[in-house]
């Protein structure tokens, strides 16, 4: 709690709650929370005349508009809400496995772990495999499940136009109109020219038992 001497003149706006702002010299480290114990003091004398009120701090402002050495203080007799972090955003990572070393997992695992750096939620195929020795069809499945669990968009990997896996899962993904991203530089992607999908590749149940 921070106590402060007022003069009448603004005390009494503060107390009706017409004055919501307080201009102090930035002398301390205010912060967004802190109590104002606002005593009114005797202009003349610079006594306190026994009134006091309290506020809570619910913005603090330097820089623009607001005089160098000086703090801007918004006040309010509420304290103010606590900030909800957002939400982290759920990124899927699609890329090629079939024929690259170790199926390509460093890739994945490198990607997953620099996007989560920035703070992203990631999902990831390469993670949680059940059974890396399944064939195609379980794997794109579980892949799938997984793409479908709450992901807010696609993020596709170098070589992905290449890879059959990752062309059925950007495919789903535009059909379900998630946005589809380069991971580098999480731009979008116009996947109208690359989405390979053949007919053929999508007669075998993607989905069954």
């Amino acid at each position: 709690m921070h106590g402060l001497k007022i003069w009448p003149e603004f005390f009494a706006p503060v107390l009706s709650g017409h004055k919501t702002v307080e201009l102090r010299q930035h002398d301390r480290d205010d912060q967004a929370g802190d109590i104002l114990d606002l005593n009114e003091v005797d202009k003349d004398t610079g006594l306190k005349t026994g009134r006091s009120v309290q506020r809570y701090v619910t913005h603090v402002h330097t820089g623009l508009g607001v005089a160098e050495g000086y703090v801007a203080l918004s006040m309010s007799e509420r304290k103010p809400r606590q900030t909800v972090p957002p939400t982290k955003l759920r990124l899927y990572l699609s890329g090629p496995m079939t024929g690259y070393p170790d199926d390509n997992y460093p890739a994945f695992a490198e990607a997953a772990r620099s996007l989560r750096d920035q703070g992203y939620d990631v999902v990831s195929p390469a993670e949680d495999v059940p059974n890396r020795e399944a064939s195609w069809e379980h794997l794109m499945r579980h892949a799938l499940r997984k793409m479908l669990n709450g992901t807010q968009g696609v993020v596709v990997l170098p070589g992905w136009k290449s890879s059959r896996g990752a062309n059925v899962e950007v495919a789903v993904a535009k059909w379900l109109g998630l946005p589809i991203l380069e991971w580098d530089s999480l731009r979008p992607v116009s996947v109208e020219a690359f989405v390979k999908v053949r007919e053929v590749e999508m007669e075998r149940p993607l989905f069954g038992p």
